[in-house]
């Protein structure tokens, strides 16, 4: 069986290798329930693509170095079997905000030249941009070692524990809601972004609704690293950020990290 299990996880990751590192993606947990009842289970469906569309990828362990619930009473692994769709899930038994957290292993993407400056311009990574054309290198692939830093706030029952909401989890990249989206009266969200566990500014933030995708807001963070999103409608919301900085390495000359955080209204 266990043999079986990793012949599996291998078809699986061969699978999905084209979809994954193919192009540039984001990727975000999308669980069944946002807002369960106390003793109701949700599952965890780990997203690729744009525009809220694309592939359900499968709990496969070999993919991640982190995947946990965060809850009042701790941390807890998302655990499931090998190519379970939805992704693992969990139970919240108490009224309580919980946040799942996900780190994808690193891996290398190699993209046409035409396609890798369009997606650093799309994700607001100019200053990338603007050092491959000064260095004249426009024209060359784009090779680039990429992780995922994927978080999702649920609302259990009433919600009314909200220690986790700003938990740092220690992600290399991570988006911190610094209030609670689940209560908002002003239709106002702040965040903070950590990059090293320190505030990053400038970084491009961009919000995106399920129900209007095509239309995203653009916010760059302060010195503070922070930021105040225009939250202002119900559905799915999706935050994502994408922080990329040269590298010299043998396989690729560029490191990015993408980070989002969901929560549904």
């Amino acid at each position: 069986m266990r043999r079986f299990l990793s012949q599996f996880a291998i078809a699986i990751t061969a699978l999905f290798a084209l979809t994954v590192t193919s192009d540039a993606h984001d990727f975000w947990i999308e669980p069944t329930l946002f807002q369960p009842e106390t003793g109701d289970r949700t599952g965890f469906n780990l997203r690729v693509g744009q525009n809220f569309s694309g592939e359900t990828l499968p709990w496969v362990p070999e993919w991640f170095i982190d995947y946990r619930v965060i809850g009042p009473d701790g941390a807890k692994p998302v655990r499931a079997v090998i190519g379970d769709i939805p992704a693992g899930g969990f139970t919240p038994d108490k009224d309580a905000l919980y946040m799942v957290g996900y780190l994808s292993r690193a891996d290398l993407a190699d993209l046409e030249p035409e396609k890798f400056n369009t997606y650093l311009q799309k994700e607001g990574l100019e200053h990338a941009l603007e050092a491959r054309i000064a260095a004249g290198n426009e024209n060359t692939q784009g090779l680039e070692y990429y992780s995922r830093c994927a978080k999702s706030l649920i609302k259990g029952g009433s919600g009314a524990d909200t220690t986790v909401l700003s938990e740092v989890i220690g992600y290399p990249l991570e988006i911190i809601p610094l209030n609670n989206p689940y209560t908002l009266t002003d239709n106002t969200l702040k965040i903070r972004i950590l990059y090293d566990d320190k505030p990053l500014s400038g970084l491009a933030v961009f919000v995106v609704n399920a129900a209007d995708p095509e239309n995203q807001q653009r916010i760059n963070t302060d010195a503070a690293g922070e930021a105040s999103l225009v939250i202002d409608s119900k559905g799915t919301w999706l935050i994502k950020a994408v922080h990329i900085y040269e590298i010299d390495n043998p396989y690729a000359d560029w490191e990015s990290y993408w980070a989002s955080l969901t929560f549904r209204l």
